[in-house]
């Protein structure tokens, strides 16, 4: 009796392993394929040397060359300034809801003089959504208030679907140029959006710059 109970608590138990190695043969290849997605579709951030990268704050221009309002997908866009950058990347989001999302599918932060530099950086953690951007400072001798000055937050509205797909295709830490429009919004059911013609954050409700995108650059 004990002799068959054994054997039976043995086949039990090749039964359970052999199941066990079944599982992990299905579950293995599917853990590799998540794991290699989760990959493919993390953007890494762009390593760049230390030292300042970008010297000059932006170029806003006004009155603007071109001035007329014209439509843009069920939106009106009004010319209020051209403006002109080169900066370094701090943060970046993508959206697909809300009335915004229709005209801006972009936010991307930017920064320059001292914010563009690697080693100083180190300092400051960015981040971006919502359509604001978040910065936790690192070393408490560091007020927000020198950051501010030298970086902004960007609602992005591409003027082509290429323009859109290499705004998309930025990353943090690349160097970028871009030149626009500061512009002001109009769309539906009331929506309006006002560009500020300010350089720099003055970390208010208003502060983000509107910009219609008519050329962009990744330079590094």
């Amino acid at each position: 009796m004990n002799f068959y109970s054994d054997v039976f608590v043995t086949k039990v138990w090749l039964i359970e392993l052999f199941q066990s190695y079944l599982d992990l043969y299905i579950l293995l290849p599917i853990l590799i394929v998540i794991i290699l997605l989760c990959l493919y579709f993390t953007e890494w951030a762009v390593r760049q040397p230390s030292g300042v990268l970008v010297f000059l704050p932006p170029r806003i221009l006004t009155p603007p060359l071109f001035k007329k309002a014209f439509s843009h997908k069920f939106y009106q866009i009004i010319p209020l300034a051209d403006y002109k950058v080169t900066a370094r990347v701090l943060g970046k989001e993508l959206y697909r809801r809300g009335a915004e999302a229709g005209v801006s599918p972009i936010d991307l932060l930017f920064g320059w003089k001292n914010l563009s530099d690697t080693a100083y950086l180190k300092n400051f953690h960015f981040s971006v959504a919502k359509r604001w951007y978040m910065c936790r400072i690192r070393d408490a001798s560091i007020s927000v208030d020198e950051l501010r000055p030298h970086l902004d937050n960007n609602h992005l509205i591409p003027a082509t679907p290429d323009i859109e797909f290499q705004l998309k295709k930025a990353r943090i830490g690349h160097i970028i140029y871009l030149e626009g429009m500061l512009v002001k919004v109009i769309g539906p059911k009331g929506f309006a959006w006002e560009s500020p013609l300010s350089i720099g954050s003055t970390g208010g409700t208003k502060s983000c710059k509107i910009i219609y995108v008519v050329k962009f650059d990744i330079l590094c």
